[in-house]
């Protein structure tokens, strides 16, 4: 190699070298929200299956369920959101439900 095509090789290289070490991808921190409903109260709240109808199963006060999706269902003539709750697919109307807040 010439000696001048050797000294650009090495000062581009040289020059290079700063901004290649600027532009560093740091990994974003985000932190998890936490996915589990109380129910609100002192009485058991009913649930309800994904087409809107009544099941025998309740949720209770006191205790920790966690939720997966929300859906909209028909309930008294109107679309209102509901919480999945629980394993099986049983649905609450949030108004009952105390929800996690976000810092």
């Amino acid at each position: 190699m010439s000696k001048k095509i050797f000294t650009k090789l090495l000062t581009s290289i040289c020059l290079m070298g700063p901004i290649s070490t600027t532009i560093q991808i740091t990994p974003q921190v985000v932190q998890a929200a936490s996915n589990k409903v109380q129910v609100k109260g002192s009485k058991k709240i009913r649930l309800y299956n994904s087409k809107g109808k009544k099941t025998k199963y309740y949720a209770y006060p006191g205790k920790r369920y966690a939720y997966s999706t929300k859906k909209k269902l028909k309930s008294s003539c109107e679309l209102r959101p509901y919480l999945s709750v629980a394993i099986i697919e049983n649905f609450c109307s949030p108004r009952f439900l105390k929800l996690p807040t976000l810092i």
